[in-house]
């Protein structure tokens, strides 16, 4: 399988940027830690449920390129 696309869930919380780094809700300051979704629905599911655990947050899928990460 060719994954070309890849998205990230980005948190934005209080004006500060965080990444989704677990499914269980872990949050990083660094996009390095960031989970990667080859399928930009399953970010967006977990975008939404990073707001249930976050409250006051909000969950947005980030589209990413290689060079992001490094």
């Amino acid at each position: 399988m060719e994954v070309n696309d890849m998205y990230c869930v980005e948190v934005i919380i209080e004006k500060e940027k965080y990444f989704l780094a677990t499914l269980s809700g872990t949050i990083s300051k660094s996009i390095t830690d960031s989970m990667i979704f080859a399928n930009e629905n399953v970010a967006f599911y977990y975008a939404t449920k990073i707001e249930d655990i976050y409250s006051g947050s909000l969950g947005k899928v980030k589209s990413l390129t290689v060079k992001e990460l490094f």
